[in-house]
C-alpha cells in the first residue's frame, strides 16, 4: 500500500462474506494465526520500546491515539515520514487489541503484507480494517482515532463480544 493512499473505508457491515476486493480472503488458523499472534506481539514489544511506553494487550486503545497524537505534536510529516513503518506497527497493535477485547476471526489476504487484514464477525456481517484505521489516523490530524474506532465497533456487536 503506498504511503499515502488511504483506503476509502475502515469498517464494513452487511456483509454475506469478507470482502474480496483486496484479495482472495482466508481465515488466519493454524501455522498462520500463530506467525500473526507472534508478530502482533514483536510490534507491541517494538512499540513500547521505541516510545517508552507501556501497552497492555487489553488496554486503552487510547494508548495509540496518545503516541500518535505526540507524533503529530512532534512535527510528524506523513509526506516524508515512513508511514507504513508505523502503519504496520500500529495496525498489528490494534489488531491484538480487537482480537481480545472483541474476539472475531483474522481474515489475511497475503500472508507477507498485512495491510489489507481484517477482523471479521460473521454472525453479523461485520468486517473491521485495523490497518486501514491507523493508516487515516497517521495521514489526518483530526477527526480519526483508534478509540472512536473500536467503540463505533462494539455498537454493531452483540453485547458480551
Amino acid at each position: 500500500m503506498s504511503s499515502l493512499k488511504v483506503p476509502q473505508f475502515d469498517l464494513l457491515t452487511g456483509q454475506p462474506g469478507p470482502y474480496e476486493g483486496f484479495g482472495v480472503a482466508v481465515a488466519a488458523e493454524g501455522t498462520r494465526l500463530k506467525r500473526l499472534q507472534a508478530a502482533m506481539e514483536e510490534a507491541r514489544q517494538r512499540v513500547e520500546d521505541g516510545f517508552a511506553c507501556r501497552l497492555s494487550k487489553q488496554g486503552r486503545p487510547g494508548d495509540l491515539d496518545s503516541i500518535i497524537g505526540e507524533m503529530w505534536q512532534e512535527g510528524w510529516d506523513p509526506a516524508i515520514c515512513n508511514v507504513n513503518l508505523f502503519a504496520t506497527d500500529f495496525g498489528l497493535v490494534l489488531t491484538q487489541k480487537i482480537l481480545l477485547t472483541l474476539g472475531g476471526r483474522v481474515i489475511i489476504r497475503s500472508p507477507e503484507d498485512p495491510s489489507h487484514l481484517s477482523v471479521h464477525w460473521p454472525t453479523v456481517g461485520v468486517e473491521a480494517f485495523p490497518f486501514h484505521k491507523v493508516l487515516k489516523c497517521l495521514v489526518s490530524r483530526e477527526g480519526e482515532s483508534t478509540q472512536s474506532f473500536l467503540d463505533g465497533l462494539r455498537e454493531y456487536l452483540p453485547s458480551g463480544q
